[in-house]
C-alpha cells in the first residue's frame, strides 16, 4: 500500500482550563479562576508529581488571563538559560506564573532573586501562581526566609488522575487533533503503556501523525501495528 506522508507541521495544542480533567481538584480550579474573575493580592502553591497537570493548569490559567485582558507573565523555571535577574521586571504584570519552581530553588542566586521578588510582588498586589513536584515544606537548601514565605502560600496537591479519568483525558485530546479514540482503544493504550500521562499524549501526538500517513482511523489494530504492542 503506498502511504501518503502528512504535511510537516506542528501541533499547537491549547491548554484551558475546559480541557482539564479536572477530578478531585475542583476547589484548585476554583482558586485559579478566582485570580481571573477578581484579581488581587493572592498567591496560590501548586504541586504535584510530573505528570499530574501542573503546567497544563499554570498555562490554562495564562491562556484565560489573555482572554480576559489581564496582563499576565508565564515563566517555565525548567528552560534551559533563563536568569535569576529575569524575576526583576515581573512588577508589571497582574497575574505571574512560575512554573517547576523545584528546578530552581536550592541555588542561592536563584533563592535570593525568588525571595526579594516575592517581597515586592506582595507590595504590588498582584496575583501569584508558583507550581512544583514538591511541597513547599520539602524543599531543601533553601534560605530559611524564602522558606517561610513559601509555607504562607495556600498550597494544593494535584492528585494523580485515576486510569478511568486517563483514559477520557486520551480520548479528549484525540477528539481536539479531529481523531476518534475509543474507550477500548484508550484502555488498550494506557495498559500496554508507562501511566504517566506526558508519555501517554506523545504517544498519542505520533499515533495521529502514523494514522494520516496511512489514512487510518484509532483501531486497536493499527494502534498495536503501530507500536509494535
Amino acid at each position: 500500500m503506498q502511504i501518503q506522508l502528512p504535511l510537516t507541521f506542528f501541533f499547537k495544542e491549547t491548554l484551558s482550563f475546559d480541557n482539564f480533567i479536572v477530578s478531585n481538584n475542583k476547589e484548585l480550579i476554583r482558586a485559579l479562576k478566582m485570580m481571573v474573575s477578581k484579581p488581587g493580592p493572592q498567591s496560590v502553591f501548586v504541586w504535584g508529581l510530573d505528570g499530574s497537570g501542573r503546567s497544563h493548569l499554570s498555562q490554562a490559567l495564562y491562556q484565560l488571563a489573555e482572554e480576559s485582558g489581564i496582563k499576565a507573565a508565564y515563566l517555565a523555571l525548567s528552560e534551559k538559560g533563563i536568569e535569576p535577574d529575569v524575576l526583576s521586571q515581573l512588577e508589571q504584570f497582574t497575574i505571574v506564573i512560575l512554573d517547576d519552581l523545584d528546578e530552581v530553588v536550592g541555588n542561592t542566586e536563584w533563592d535570593e532573586a525568588l525571595f526579594h521578588f516575592y517581597n515586592r510582588y506582595k507590595d504590588s498586589a498582584g496575583c501569584l501562581l508558583m507550581t512544583s513536584t514538591k511541597a513547599p515544606s520539602s524543599f531543601e537548601a533553601v534560605l530559611p526566609d524564602l522558606q517561610s514565605r513559601l509555607a504562607w502560600e495556600l498550597v494544593y496537591q494535584l492528585e494523580e488522575l485515576a486510569d478511568a479519568d486517563k483514559v477520557q483525558a486520551l480520548i479528549f485530546r484525540a477528539k481536539e487533533r479531529g481523531l476518534s479514540l475509543s474507550v477500548d482503544a484508550g484502555q488498550y493504550l494506557l495498559n500496554r503503556l508507562p501511566r504517566d500521562t506526558h508519555q501517554l499524549f506523545a504517544i498519542l501526538e505520533h499515533l495521529d501523525h502514523q494514522s494520516l500517513a496511512h489514512k487510518r482511523s484509532l483501531t486497536v489494530p493499527f494502534i498495536k501495528k503501530i507500536l509494535n504492542l
